[in-house]
C-alpha cells in the first residue's frame, strides 16, 4: 500500500484524483489509490476515535494520536471554533 501511494505517478495524482479515472492508462491506478487512501484514512480515524474515548489532556502524550488530540483541544480552546484543526 505504501509503495503504491508513494509512487511518483500516484503522488502526482493526489491533487486531482477524480480526473484520472476517465483516462484509460490511469484508471487502474486511480482505483488502487482511492481504495488504499480510504483504507489508510479509515485506520487513522479509528485510532483517533479510540484515543478520544480515554484521552487525558492534562498528562503528557504517550503517542502521536494523544499529541494530536491535545493540540486540537488547545487550538479549539484558543480560537473558540471547532473544526479549525482537522476533525
Amino acid at each position: 500500500m505504501v509503495r503504491v501511494l508513494g509512487h511518483p505517478m500516484a503522488i502526482m495524482m493526489w491533487n486531482n484524483t477524480e480526473m484520472y479515472k476517465y483516462i484509460p492508462g490511469f484508471r487502474s491506478l486511480y482505483y488502487r489509490i482511492v481504495t488504499y487512501r480510504d483504507h489508510l484514512f479509515g485506520f487513522f480515524e479509528k485510532q483517533v476515535e479510540e484515543h478520544q474515548a480515554n484521552v487525558d489532556l492534562n498528562s503528557e502524550p504517550t503517542d502521536y494520536v494523544d499529541a494530536y488530540l491535545r493540540e486540537k483541544a488547545k487550538r479549539d480552546q484558543e480560537i473558540g471554533e471547532n473544526g479549525h484543526f482537522y476533525k
